[in-house]
């Protein structure tokens, strides 16, 4: 029988809010995490932005077959600071030491299994920065999200169509990006829908409009399944 942990895990592969709700509980873990490893050629945000992208994965990725969740994604998360810290010290010319012992703590490549390749080439948590500092200029912050994310799958897709329109269309699509404003009436009226309802998802629209129209493929790829379908 699943326990409470591991039922979570297992939607969280198909409902991003569950997923958001996930990292937002085991916050305190991710920061005990970092903290515990302490590679100093990265600051603490950045350290903390990768940590939560590799819970995300861990999460999405998780088989029951790697055994309890946590310690995984304890030794990926680990893995991974100490990895973006050579990185980073290879970029910066420098030598000094990443970890104490390093060389007795990095487990074997199957720890590493739930990374794509893809993942590893584009720096998610590069993106995360850029996007949550233009989320912040509509009062939007990224734990917020698995809160303004509807319910309903009818809703969610709706508002991505309301994205995706506000994204290819160059009007709105600078109304949002240089005024920081969405275009309720002009979206409502495309779209065929109420402004009650555009503004009532507002704030989801203008993140998932955000990540469409911006340099976020790492970020795109974690978008709700709806935005590969139509509303029916």
């Amino acid at each position: 029988m699943m326990d409470e942990l591991t039922l979570r895990l297992a939607l969280a592969k198909t409902d991003n809010v569950e997923l958001g709700k996930l990292i937002t509980d085991y916050m305190p873990f991710i920061k005990s995490e970092v903290t515990k490893t302490p590679v100093f050629s990265l600051d603490y945000d950045d350290r903390l932005s990768v940590a939560m992208l590799v819970f995300m994965t861990c999460a999405r990725n998780y088989e029951e077959s790697r055994g309890a969740f946590l310690p995984f994604a304890a030794v990926c998360i680990r893995n991974r600071l100490i990895d973006e810290g050579k990185k980073h010290q290879r970029h910066q010319g420098k030598v000094i030491p990443l970890y104490p012992q390093e060389e007795h703590c990095i487990e074997n490549s199957a720890s590493m299994s739930a990374y794509s390749a893809e993942q590893e080439r584009v720096s998610l948590a590069e993106e995360i920065d850029r996007l949550s500092v233009q989320l912040s200029r509509f009062g939007v912050t990224l734990g917020s999200i698995a809160e303004i994310c509807p319910k309903q799958k009818r809703s969610r897709a709706l508002c991505v169509r309301l994205a995706r329109e506000t994204a290819k269309h160059e009007k709105l699509k600078s109304t949002l990006l240089n005024h920081q404003r969405l275009s309720v009436a002009e979206l409502a009226r495309r779209l065929a829908v109420s402004e009650k309802t555009v503004e009532k998802h507002r704030k989801y629209i203008v993140t998932i409009a955000l990540v469409l129209s911006g340099d976020y493929p790492g970020i795109q790829a974690f978008l709700p399944d709806t935005e590969r379908g139509e509303v029916t």
